[in-house]
């Protein structure tokens, strides 16, 4: 199908509601003479959604020719009545796959401090254990980096001008003599739906960057916006260093991901992307990391991955788009 046919779809079954059960529920409600509870029936027709187990977005073969990317916790799911649902609307022009638990890529290992710092390095808020120092940017007139909402804010609980170490705690950061900068903003993860997970810290005075690169890949050259399955990624992060993937999904709604501290939280708009090879393509402190193209343009944030998924097994990783993200920080990527 077409591209435009197929974000068509996928809105109309993402806002697409159940009314049968409802319906169901107000007739039950009216036999027994229960205005109150057929109220509240009502109410629940309006507000249950058909698909509420399954994430959705869209796949392409690189030749314009668009597939329903369909996106469930568990195998045991992909037979479910949801995914069957889906398939019919879309006549069978749908890819499964079951993604295991996904979560936020926040660090268990140690690392090194960086003077000055180096992107693609151990980096978080005082509180938080450690994610990746994504890029360097500039926001109004600071200079600093991105990364998570939490890496950076400590997924929300931060306050402006809070503390942003280098290398971060777990790996033996510690205020004052590791400090790198403060937090400057951060856009708030929301317990409804989310378009990114980002947050800008600017750098002390003393510790700007005498390289704006990633390690071992180079100079970010522009965002790139045109993705497509299969696309080849690369990105350098504080754990799992240089790694390279493909894409397997993008425009991805409906996408849930377990916050130790706000519980589920879906996510709209993602980028899904798979390990090349035996090896996972990001691991837990990779969350920051930014992603880029074979020409180095950069395309997304990575914030969360899974560790039993995709066809080599190690698990699934997820980014935010990075238009959306610079445009949420009101940020630009230095070149």
């Amino acid at each position: 199908m077409r591209l435009s046919s197929a974000r068509a779809l996928k809105a109309e079954l993402l806002h697409a509601e159940a009314p049968l059960v409802a319906r169901s529920a107000v007739r039950c409600a009216g036999a027994v003479g229960g205005a109150a509870i057929a109220a509240v029936a009502r109410q629940l027709e309006r507000r249950t959604p058909l698909i509420q187990d399954c994430a959705i977005g869209v796949i392409s073969d690189g030749r314009r020719e668009y597939r329903i990317a369909v996106r469930v916790r568990s195998k045991g799911m992909i037979a479910s009545s949801e995914v069957e649902l889906i398939r019919s609307r879309a006549r069978g022009e749908i890819e499964v796959r079951a993604t295991g638990r996904v979560r936020p890529q926040v660090a268990r290992f140690p690392r090194r401090r960086h003077r000055p710092p180096i992107a693609g390095t151990s980096v978080g808020h005082f509180n938080v254990t450690a994610g990746t120092l994504g890029y360097f940017a500039r926001r109004d007139h600071l200079l600093g980096f991105i990364s998570n909402n939490h890496v950076l804010a400590n997924s929300n609980s931060a306050s402006l001008g809070d503390a942003i170490l280098q290398p971060g705690a777990v790996d033996g950061g510690a205020r004052p003599h590791d400090e790198i900068g403060s937090l400057r903003y951060f856009v708030p993860i929301q317990s409804d739906s989310n378009l990114v997970d980002c947050a800008f810290a600017a750098f002390d005075s003393d510790d700007i960057p005498s390289d704006i690169l990633l390690p071992k890949i180079g100079k970010v050259k522009g965002i790139n916006e045109e993705l497509s399955k299969g696309m080849k990624v690369s990105k350098f992060g504080r754990t799992t260093g240089l790694t390279h993937g493909r894409i397997t999904a993008f425009e991805l709604d409906n996408f849930p991901v377990d916050f130790e501290e706000l519980g589920e939280i879906r996510f709209d708009e993602q980028i899904e992307i798979e390990g090349a090879g035996p090896a996972p393509f990001s691991r837990p402190g990779d969350s920051g990391s930014l992603v880029v193209d074979a020409r180095r343009r950069a395309i997304g944030l990575l914030f969360a991955g899974g560790d039993s998924a995709g066809k080599n097994g190690k698990g699934l990783t997820y980014a935010c788009p990075i238009s959306a993200v610079l445009q949420a920080l009101n940020a630009e990527l230095l070149e």
